[in-house]
């Protein structure tokens, strides 16, 4: 069986698709790292939130409601 390989990657700093070919001449687009950058920062923030009671009982309330529906 061949294994499928894609041939793009994400960008590790930007997060956009780029050919592994062209990764060593990619620049970031500023739009699109300020966008990953705050989706990062978001995901961080969220995590922390989620960790406090608060955060733990509205995740507890959403599975219960979403068990429910």
């Amino acid at each position: 069986m061949s294994e499928l390989r894609s041939t793009s990657t994400a960008c590790p700093r930007c997060g956009a698709a780029v050919h592994r070919e062209e990764r060593p001449s990619h620049i970031c687009d500023a739009a699109q790292l300020i966008a990953h950058l705050e989706i990062d920062a978001f995901d961080a923030e969220l995590g922390q939130w989620l960790a406090t009671p608060h955060g733990r009982f509205a995740a507890w309330l959403a599975e219960r409601d979403r068990a429910a529906a």
